[in-house]
């Protein structure tokens, strides 16, 4: 039996601007977020530092696999199947990003970039799965 899904448009967006952005900051010629002037200056400082390169990459994940979590809650999903399948969702985006890099003369590939988004989303997935088992647990 298929369970349908409600899509909640404001989640919908917000997984599609995120997703954005995530694109948009990979695959530009400097990896220093430094001269976006829209982020925070705290946030621009740690993310610039050396030390960070990688583990950077998780963070916009660990956003991005909370709000995919809030619109699989607000859509009722009910089979394990579609955290899954958005887990995999973040992942493709994770590679795509990454691997777009491969073409942009003054940026690398990271295989550990990718493991480290790919781990910032699971990450993010799982406190609303969790969330989502407590619940079905009480009920």
């Amino acid at each position: 039996m298929r369970s349908r899904l409600r899509l909640n448009p404001i989640l919908l967006g917000c997984i599609t601007i995120g997703t954005f952005l995530i694109i948009v900051l990979s695959w530009k010629g400097n990896p220093n977020v430094g001269e976006w002037s829209w982020l925070p200056e705290p946030l621009i400082r740690w993310a610039d530092e050396e030390e960070n390169n990688q583990i950077r990459t998780a963070v916009p994940f660990i956003f991005l696999g909370l709000v995919f979590g809030a619109f699989l809650l607000s859509s009722k999903a009910t089979l394990l199947i579609h955290w899954l399948w958005a887990w995999m969702a973040l992942a493709f985006v994770v590679a795509l990003a990454e691997f777009g890099q491969f073409f942009i003369p003054t940026r690398d590939l990271d295989i550990m970039d990718m493991l480290w988004g790919i781990m910032g989303a699971a990450f993010g997935l799982f406190f609303p799965l969790m969330l989502w088992k407590i619940k079905q647990i009480k009920d």
